[in-house]
């Protein structure tokens, strides 16, 4: 449906994501929005900016739509200051993994970004929340937390899919299994895992299916819990997890839940969306039909 009135955009932009392409990227949005008499304010921010500063934003103006222009952790930002608000999001992907977006609706292309946000319909979609803190994609514990704060810890929070992968296969050997203790659903769990991926949507890492049944409108959080490995075996069952097959391996559980209780433990690493959580107990949930996206 081609929708053409006049609207008012606000557009939301984090320069530290995709610096090299960004500024080409948000002139292209506002030349279209020109050629159609939209209007349109940019925000920008940053990783360590407050989302209560965009909530005051969004409550003294008026916007029929909001653009990200960023990746994983500007969409994090976002959706934590814009949850329960029914004014559509669109994404114009411009971060190192856009894991969210890979859920959303899996369209790359710029063009094809541009035109759902003029012309997508809004679809309500779910959020986890971990603690405080809500997310879109998801939260990685143990190896996948230790992958994340080695990269934050050696600046490379922006360097890209390659540097993810060279950490990963850096750690694939390195990294020590952690004991769990956990409430999943009243069920309790309390034993040695090697990761644990809860996801609202299905990739991590730029593109890796830990948890290829998410689906980020049906009330639950998917689980992908890997069991402790040897040497030998971790690296085919991350080739195994590459390919998307885990569930069909015993090597790995996974099932769906609507609240997970983690204790703190001592070594635990986590990340919420690609970002760091400080360490500490988690009470993870699902928040159903929190947030509003544009969908082809």
């Amino acid at each position: 449906m081609r929708i053409f009135v006049n609207r008012n955009f606000l557009i939301i932009i984090n320069p530290a994501a995709g610096k090299a392409t960004f500024k080409a990227k948000y002139d292209r949005i506002v030349s279209h929005f020109s050629q159609l008499g939209f209007s349109y304010e940019t925000f920008y921010t940053t990783l360590a900016d407050d989302p209560s500063r965009l909530q005051d934003k969004i409550k003294l103006n008026t916007y029929d739509d909001v653009i990200v222009l960023g990746g994983d952790g500007t969409l994090n930002y976002v959706v934590n200051g814009m949850v329960e608000s029914n004014i559509p999001i669109s994404v114009i992907s411009n971060g190192t993994g856009n894991d969210a977006l890979r859920s959303i609706h899996h369209q790359f292309d710029l063009e094809k970004q541009i035109d759902i946000a003029t012309n997508g319909e809004p679809k309500i979609l779910d959020l986890g929340k971990c603690n405080t803190r809500y997310f879109l994609n998801g939260v990685g514990l143990g190896f996948d937390g230790a992958v994340v704060d080695t990269m934050i810890r050696r600046g490379k929070r922006y360097a890209g899919h390659w540097a993810y992968m060279s950490t990963v296969l850096e750690l694939l050997f390195k990294y020590k299994s952690v004991h769990f203790k956990a409430d999943i659903d009243n069920i309790l769990l309390d034993r040695k895992l090697f990761s644990m991926t809860i996801g609202n949507g299905t990739t991590f890492g730029g593109g890796f299916q830990t948890n290829p049944r998410a689906k980020m409108d049906d009330g639950l959080l998917d689980l992908m819990m890997i069991h402790p490995a040897n040497m030998i075996q971790r690296p085919l069952f991350m080739l195994i997890v590459m390919m998307a097959q885990h569930g069909n391996f015993g090597f790995t559980t996974m099932q769906k839940a609507k609240e997970i209780k983690i204790e703190k433990t001592p070594g635990l690493k986590a990340h919420i969306d690609g970002e760091l959580l400080p360490d500490g107990a988690y009470q993870i949930k699902i928040v159903p039909g929190a947030i509003s996206f544009r969908m082809p």
